[in-house]
This record gives structure tokens, C-alpha cells and sequence, in this order.
């Protein structure tokens, strides 16, 4: 907790340009736009965001002590939490995978995350390359239809999945019949 508290107090430090203590607002906009760019990002997230800022300034300064700064952390990983909970609530409704399926794939995933939470483009190749071999056609077909499900973000093409999104993809591939994958597979 001690080490957490000082890496919180370097951040703020950092994001404390004037050094007078206190986080003013655009500060706290490239704050959060580093830390949480899906959600500074996101448009409908915008009002909660603009709620939540207040919320923790206490003073009603418009600018952000460290203790209120430390409160907008506390409440914006919960919002993200909440989020990556909902997410992935709702791609195991839209996929209608089993309670089984979905167990066997968050398997998959974790063997092919790196420990960040994420799966690669790169991943998705490899893992699929060990069911049935994947030439050029196949790759270049995976890569269009990774890309097709995991959108775009502020720099392009995403080539990372989390686990909502891997559900989405896997849901795709089975139902185009990937490179027969339906057939391998039984």
C-alpha cells in the first residue's frame, strides 16, 4: 500500500504542471485521457466523467488536491471495472456460448495473453495455425475479420482483443466456418 500511495503521488505530481499542489482542469482531462483513454474517449462516458470530477473536488475549486485526486482514482478504476464487467456480460449474451464454452475460451485467452490483459493479433494467428495450418489467404482473412470485430481506435486498427472482444471473434470464426475450424474442431 506504502509503495501504491508514492507511485499515486508521483503521477500527481507529474500532472501538477505548476507544482502548487493541485491538479487544475485541463490537467485532469490529460490525466485521464492517459490513464483511461477508453473512457475519456467515449462520448456517452463523457457526462459520468464530468460528474465524477466534481464529485471529488471537495473544495469546488474546479482544481483537484491530492486527496481529491486520489478519490478520482478510486472512483474511475471502479467505473472501469464496472465497465469491463458489463462488457463482458453482454458479449457472452450476444455469443450465446455455454457456461462451458466460455470457460474453454477464457482458457484459450489466458494462454495467449501475455499478462496485460489483452490477446494479439499475432496470438489469434498462432493459436488457430495450431488447429488447422493457416497460408496467406488465411492470415490475410483472420486479419480482416480481427480488425472487422475489434474496430478502431484513435491511431487505427487495433491489433489487442480483451476478453469480451476474443468472445466476439471466436463467436465470428465459428460462424463463418474459419478455415473449417467447425469441422477440426468436433
Amino acid at each position: 500500500a506504502r509503495q501504491g500511495h508514492h507511485e499515486m503521488k508521483k503521477v500527481f505530481a507529474f500532472y501538477d504542471r505548476g507544482g502548487a499542489g493541485e491538479m487544475k482542469a485541463k490537467e485532469q482531462i490529460r490525466f485521464i485521457t492517459d490513464y483511461f483513454p477508453e473512457m475519456a474517449h467515449d462520448k456517452d462516458m463523457r457526462p459520468q466523467l464530468l460528474d465524477i470530477v466534481q464529485d471529488v473536488d471537495r473544495s469546488r475549486s474546479g482544481k483537484l488536491d491530492f486527496k481529491d485526486f486520489l478519490r478520482l482514482m478510486q472512483q474511475l478504476r471502479e467505473l472501469q471495472d464496472k465497465a469491463k464487467v458489463s462488457k463482458e456480460m453482454d458479449a457472452v449474451k450476444d455469443t450465446n456460448f455455454s457456461v462451458q464454452e466460455v470457460s474453454d475460451f477464457r482458457q484459450l485467452f489466458l494462454e495467449g495473453d501475455s499478462g496485460t490483459g489483452d490477446f494479439s493479433l499475432e496470438e489469434a494467428k498462432k493459436m488457430i495455425n495450431k488447429i488447422t495450418p493457416l497460408g496467406d489467404k488465411y492470415c490475410k482473412e483472420l486479419t480482416k475479420i480481427f480488425r472487422e470485430v475489434c474496430g478502431e481506435d484513435a491511431e487505427g486498427y487495433r491489433d489487442l482483443v480483451d476478453f469480451p472482444d476474443f468472445l466476439l471473434l471466436m463467436k465470428r470464426l465459428l460462424e463463418v466456418n474459419f478455415a473449417r475450424i467447425r469441422d477440426v474442431r468436433q
